[in-house]
């Protein structure tokens, strides 16, 4: 699952523990567990367009959920 790769990465990279930024999420009006975001970056479930589009506000992407695709295809997902 690219997307939950990528997700991971990145929140890691921004120093979110899966609590943290659940509780981040439901300042952009997403309301997830840890667990529900552990399911993303394992590939079981995929986030909405919605949930994407807050997860890019959430961790400063400025690209929009575009950002996921780019990503997939410069490390060779696709």
């Amino acid at each position: 699952n690219e997307v939950g790769l990528i997700l991971a990465a990145v929140r890691k990279r921004n120093g979110y523990s899966l609590v943290t930024f659940s509780e981040l999420l439901r300042h952009y009006g997403v309301d997830v567990s840890d667990k529900g975001i552990s399911k993303w970056e394992k590939g079981y479930t995929t986030p909405s367009i919605y949930q994407l589009v807050a997860i890019c506000h959430a961790l400063n992407i400025k690209e929009g959920p575009s950002y996921f695709m780019e990503k997939s295809v410069l490390h060779g997902f696709w």
